[in-house]
């Protein structure tokens, strides 16, 4: 198959991105012609590379007016206008800020698409997760997050955006996730039930592997005296979505055991003020693989308090690793984490419960079990070579029904 994959970024923008990298760079492995598009590599992989700065230009004039992502400026591109005479299927990924929902409908319409939602902006008005707003399963306006990243504008236009995106509910386009819980989300907002199907995110196995925790101990300047260390990671620490409080008390209460956490992600004001009361070490934000799969082995245990989660990177990449996690079973962090065997995860209103599993079972032979099981479970569910098979599996039935 020749398949074109979009994304925001290559591998080295995160999260959505490095999933479509990952799954650009199997597809090769395993025979295929394909090209990644995406925003930062260059001229000969963007999307809409002649009139990159112009469709720039229009996206940020009308992002401030409060038209985030509506008009398809992108068509205006002579290469994007290619894509379906040079490509057999095009496989999309994180599109905030790169495709408008009408040039994916345009996409559509001359060849097979397939959607992986990262997160909730592809079926609301452009919010990554409402959080307790339901207008998505009507039509958004009066948005609470209209102020916010991607809706940072002083023009509350959700009502308009909306109204244009459920236009793709009708188009050809077939959406996968990586969580039951996002697809459960889907269909709560009246999208098509027939025209999505779970397929989970993956890890590299290979980078992300178990260590000697001792060695890397030393490695990285942690004392041999110091307890338990916890693992908590974010773009921005402050994140209030990602519970930096709760990490925080989780630490706190295994203070008498000397308890610490390791900081990965932007450190902020916000921040110092949240994480002032406990002892931490802060690598910042860690762009490598290798290191990030190091700090990660380096870890005793990592925490997801996330109140809103799709398929989180860091807790495939802690299984991986071999490290249990603690926290919420808040959207797909309980199908990952299977309670009791590679970790702990319970509801919000559990939080005691969570800190008590994360103190019995830090000792000794049972965390040895929750490592291997840990491990286990990646290697079972979440490698990538699996992954990308479902995905060629599913891009070819596809191209067959349209033919």
């Amino acid at each position: 198959m020749r398949i074109c994959v979009i994304s925001k970024m290559d591998g080295r923008g995160g999260g959505a991105s490095v999933v479509a990298s990952q799954l650009a760079e199997r597809y090769r492995i395993q025979g295929h012609d394909v090209t990644h598009l995406n925003l930062g590599s260059g001229r000969e992989s963007h999307p809409y590379p002649e009139w990159n700065n112009l469709v720039g230009k229009l996206k940020a004039r009308e992002a401030r007016r409060g038209y985030r992502d509506h008009n398809p400026f992108e068509l205006v591109s002579a290469k994007f206008r290619s894509i379906p005479d040079e490509f057999d299927v095009v496989h999309l990924h994180d599109m905030s800020t790169v495709l408008s929902h009408a040039a994916i409908n345009w996409l559509s319409a001359r060849i097979p698409v397939v959607w992986t939602i990262h997160d909730c902006s592809p079926f609301t008005a452009g919010c990554l997760y409402p959080g307790s707003c339901e207008r998505f399963t009507a039509t958004c306006g009066n948005c609470p997050q209209h102020r916010s990243w991607p809706l940072s504008s002083k023009y509350d236009r959700t009502h308009a955006l909306h109204t244009r995106r459920k236009k793709l509910r009708s188009s050809d386009v077939f959406f996968t996730a990586p969580s039951n819980w996002m697809i459960e989300m889907y269909r709560k907002a009246g999208w098509p039930a027939g025209r999505i199907q779970h397929v989970s995110n993956g890890v590299d196995l290979e980078t992300f592997r178990p260590r000697d925790r001792s060695k890397l101990r030393a490695k990285y300047g942690i004392a041999p005296e110091a307890g338990p260390l916890f693992l908590f990671s974010a773009g921005w620490l402050h994140d209030s979505r990602k519970g930096a409080i709760e990490a925080v008390n989780l630490v706190r209460a295994l203070s008498d055991l000397n308890a610490q956490l390791i900081l990965v992600g932007r450190y902020s004001d916000e921040a110092a003020l949240i994480f002032q009361d406990v002892d931490f070490t802060h690598f910042g934000f860690v762009k490598s693989d290798i290191e990030r799969g190091e700090i990660y082995a380096l870890c005793d245990g990592t925490l997801l308090f996330s109140k809103e989660e799709n398929a989180p990177l860091i807790a495939l990449e802690s299984l991986a690793v071999g490290t249990p996690i603690f926290g919420y079973s808040s959207g797909g962090i309980g199908e990952i984490v299977t309670s009791g065997e590679c970790g702990f995860v319970a509801k919000p209103t559990e939080m005691k419960e969570i800190m008590a599993a994360a103190r019995s079972m830090m000792i000794g032979e049972k965390h040895q079990a929750l490592c291997a099981a840990a491990r286990r479970r990646a290697e079972e569910f979440y490698n990538y070579d699996d992954i990308s098979r479902d995905y060629l599996a599913l891009l070819g039935r596809l191209m067959r029904e349209r033919k």
